[in-house]
């Protein structure tokens, strides 16, 4: 009887989404750990790879980041927030570009 070899796993870390993207449809890696986002874009992109998500480690929300004492930007941004949360397009956005439900949002 042949005893088989044991397979062995490498992880590898890329230092950014164009390079692990990239690793993943070359194949030059067989699994993906990834934010949403990335996940997201791989599958629209390469329908034929039929990617299937097997689970959600946590979940990777967007951030927006407003420079402390841009009074008027931080405003302007959250009457965006506002008006498409009210309007009902905040959670379409955040399923577009984010792959996912909008979770619940802080009270105001």
């Amino acid at each position: 009887m042949t005893e088989l070899a044991p397979e062995t796993t490498e992880i590898v870390r890329f230092g950014d989404n164009a390079a692990t993207r990239a690793a993943y449809e070359s194949g030059q890696v067989d699994v993906l750990v990834s934010g949403n986002t990335l996940a997201a874009a791989i599958s629209d992109a390469n329908a034929e790879m039929d990617i299937e998500t097997k689970f959600i480690l946590k979940e990777s929300p967007a951030f927006i980041g407003v420079k402390k004492g841009n009074l008027d930007l931080l405003f302007w941004t959250n009457t965006f927030i506002l008006h498409k949360t009210l309007g009902g397009q905040l959670n379409e956005l955040s399923e577009k570009w984010l792959g996912q439900e909008l979770p619940p949002l802080p009270n105001l």
